[in-house]
């Protein structure tokens, strides 16, 4: 039906009818996707490190939060929220690669990072010795000696050091986590 005006113009009650039934047709479409899960954010500070921490290897999420999605801001925030309440935040923020809120890193940070990164490139996971090696934890005397011993045995297996040097993944992990032992500060036993 056009305008009584003879213009051919739709008339105002054409226009609300058409703007309704568009309406009608976008919420149609959008029941019939199915809503997202709830979040589930992680009560521990190490896993909602760790949660993170994948979340920054998915391009599809990073790509979704840099573009503004509520959904993946918020649980951004929840899951800082959780890592800043553990027992060693500083730890578990670098763990997650999370950065200071400062415009300027602390090298402290920044090497934390870094170290995180690298063992895990190495084939170290998160839970226990990345968190050892970045709160500086010590390790028995009988710890690092046979931790010591055996560095020492590897290296004078020719087939050993074949691997590790050809870059065997399973040889660098094992000879990372000795270094790692190694490296560490030993305690002192109490007098």
């Amino acid at each position: 039906m056009s305008s009584n005006d003879g213009s051919g113009a739709p008339t105002t009650g054409e226009m609300l009818f058409a703007n309704d039934q568009a309406a009608l047709a976008a919420a149609s479409v959008a029941v019939s996707k199915p809503a997202a899960p709830d979040l589930v954010i992680p009560t521990l500070p190490s896993d909602a490190a760790a949660r993170l921490n994948e979340l920054r290897g998915d391009p599809t999420w990073l790509n979704e939060y840099f573009g503004g999605s509520v959904r993946h801001a918020k649980e951004m925030r929840d899951l800082r929220a959780v890592i800043d309440k553990g027992g060693n935040p500083e730890v578990d923020r670098a763990i997650a690669g999370v950065l200071d809120d400062a415009p300027i890193q602390t090298s402290k940070r920044m090497t934390m990072i870094g170290t995180a990164a690298m063992l895990r490139e190495g084939g170290i996971s998160d839970t226990g010795v990345i968190r050892q090696v970045l709160a500086g934890d010590s390790v028995t005397p009988q710890e690092h000696a046979a931790a010591s011993e055996t560095k020492a045995r590897l290296m004078n297996d020719q087939a050993f050091v074949a691997r590790y040097t050809a870059g065997d993944g399973e040889a660098k992990r094992q000879m990372t986590l000795l270094n790692v032992i190694i490296s560490s500060s030993i305690k002192v036993a109490a007098a």
